[in-house]
Formats: C-alpha cells, sequence, structure tokens
C-alpha cells in the first residue's frame, strides 16, 4: 500500500513541477514575519501582497510551509509580472 502512495505523491509532484515550468517567472521569494501566524493569517497576508501589484497578466505561485520549532509558517513563491511591469514600485 505505501508503494502506491509513494507513486502517487510523485505524480502529484511531477504534476506539479510540468505546470509551473510551463510560465517563465520574473521572480522566485522566500517571506516570513516576526509574527506567528496561522495558515489562514498567512494566505489574507499573500492576498494582500498580490493586491499591490497584480495587473491581469501578474501570476503568483506560493507554498506556506510550517517552521520547525515554532507554530508558525513561511512562504515559497513564484511571481510572473508583464514586462512592461516590472518597474512597478508598489509605495
Amino acid at each position: 500500500m505505501s508503494t502506491k502512495l509513494i507513486n502517487s505523491s510523485q505524480k502529484n509532484k511531477q504534476a506539479y513541477i510540468d505546470y509551473l515550468e510551463t510560465f517563465s517567472w520574473t521572480y522566485f521569494f522566500t517571506a516570513t514575519t516576526r509574527y506567528d501566524l496561522s495558515i489562514k493569517s498567512n494566505r489574507r497576508l499573500m492576498e494582500r501582497f498580490y493586491d499591490r501589484f497584480k495587473t491581469p497578466d501578474t501570476i503568483l505561485f506560493y507554498c506556506a510551509e510550517p517552521f520547525d520549532i515554532k507554530v508558525s509558517c513561511h512562504d515559497h513563491g513564484l511571481v510572473k509580472i508583464p514586462n512592461d511591469c516590472e518597474d512597478l514600485d508598489p509605495d
């Protein structure tokens, strides 16, 4: 039974890789805060982050990862920003 789980997991991982490789990503990022965030709070924070620079052609993909030693999480992500917006300053 564990072999099926491993194979299924590997297929899911490969499907994500294949999908994400179809985009020309502009930036890779890792984000964290000094505050403890639940997954739900983290999602709201990432939505606000995206809202600051989104355009119709902007794409954000991120994954929240829990810390090993505290109750919180941080993010790893990819952002695709159109060429005409690369100098965008959200402030």
